[in-house]
């Protein structure tokens, strides 16, 4: 091959040229990714929405009340079922903002032993019915992280939803939790299931990624959980590792957390709550043009006692707020016409009968730059659908 003679300047064209190939490559990469981003937006949106009416429509069928038990595990079912959707939902989308460094956390002081009792607490009816036996090792002395509990109960539930599904009839689940002399707590979950080979411990923690050993196993999933709890123990500072023997010897997985070093209590969600006081009738505003949410909604804030409207777009919103004059708006973002859920908010703070009112944002948009427009457009809260029922008594007990 002769040698390139050619000097820098006669280069220069071909590397120019290069240079506007490379530019425009990274570009087509960055649409991409905003592509990818607004898909996932939009579809975690779409998928939320059905699930607002359904979960609002079994709440009114438990308050309405039954005696008959097929109806009463009908409910049951529903539940189960809707809560499993929604835990799939948001696992794909905050999967997708950890890979985009899009993830926000809520810290504080945070009590690991109570926390993770608690979790336990909550999933040990679901491994017992499927004859799991779940037990739980206490720290001998309080451990306590600068964390998001949100989170860290996600990451242990997850733990909790894989051991489960590895487990069989008569098997055992141990959830433990320790300090270890580097100043971190580690909190453990052992089971003594179908267990793995070498090969897919180095795969374990990569998204979509499943052993095919569990294919044949009825729980399935999308293989979503253990990648996020590697990525929301890793924006926590602390790491998530797991041990097996090999197949039908079990596994260990081993969460370490930083730990807080002073204790600082503050009042808990609940304690402030009960300090608000008891519910009493408020006039709440309902904006939501999903026919079927907005009802549900409706009927649920009645039978609390409140004095409910409801309005289909942002011109009908506002025009009842002016009539109204709503203590409390919950409020959609994607509404139809020119007027959209931001507009109404703006409108609504640039009124000075009603700029008192509490904003609430209900949207299937739930990244952080949409909390942030919804803060920037005068929001005082902003919710994901689908919103817990259950949520709702001491949600609006705690509003001043």
């Amino acid at each position: 091959m002769p040698e390139d003679t050619r000097t820098l300047p006669q280069l220069q064209p071909e590397v120019e040229a290069l240079q506007l190939r490379l530019a425009e490559a990274l570009e087509q990469l960055r649409q991409a990714r905003r592509g990818q981003a607004h898909f996932m937006a939009a579809l975690g949106h779409e998928l939320r929405n059905p699930l607002t009416p359904i979960r609002n429509s079994v709440a009114l069928m438990r308050r309405a009340g039954s005696s008959d038990p097929i109806i009463q595990r009908s409910q049951e079912v529903i539940e189960r079922q809707v809560t499993r959707m929604i835990r799939l939902v948001d696992d794909l989308l905050d999967v997708s903002r950890i890979k985009a460094g899009r993830i926000t956390l809520s810290k504080e002081d945070l009590d690991l032993d109570g926390l993770a009792r608690s979790v336990v607490a909550e999933f040990q009816p679901l491994l017992e019915a499927n004859g799991v036996r779940l037990d739980y090792e206490s720290p001998a002395r309080p451990l306590r992280a600068f964390a998001d509990p949100q989170r860290i109960t996600q990451i242990i539930g997850h733990l909790l939803d894989n051991a489960n599904q590895s487990s069989d009839r008569g098997g055992q689940v141990t959830v433990g939790l320790r300090p270890d002399p580097d100043g971190f707590a580690v909190l453990s979950v052992r089971d003594q299931g179908i267990g793995m080979d070498p090969v897919t411990l180095e795969r374990l923690f990569e998204p979509f990624i499943q052993d095919e050993m569990e294919l044949g196993r009825a729980h399935g999933g999308l293989g979503l959980g253990l990648a996020l709890v590697k990525g929301l123990a890793n924006v926590h500072g602390g790491t998530v590792s797991a041990w097996s023997d090999g197949p039908g010897r079990g596994a260990e997985f081993t969460l370490r957390l930083p730990m807080l070093k002073s204790v600082a209590q503050s009042q808990s969600r609940a304690e402030a709550v009960e300090a608000a006081g008891s519910v009493h009738p408020r006039r709440i505003l309902i904006v939501e043009d999903l026919l079927d949410a907005a009802i549900t909604m409706e009927l649920l804030l009645e039978m609390l006692g409140h004095d409910v409207e409801v309005a289909a777009d942002g011109k009908a919103a506002l025009d009842k707020a002016r009539r109204f004059e709503p203590e409390i708006i919950l409020c959609d973002i994607g509404l139809p016409g020119l007027i959209n859920g931001y507009e109404v908010a703006r409108t609504i703070r640039g009124t000075s009968r009603l700029r008192h009112a509490y904003l609430i944002a209900l949207t299937g948009f739930g990244s952080p730059e949409d909390k942030a427009k919804a803060r920037l457009a005068g929001f005082d809260l902003h919710l994901t659908k689908p919103l817990d029922p259950a949520c709702l008594e001491p949600l609006i007990a705690s509003i001043p």
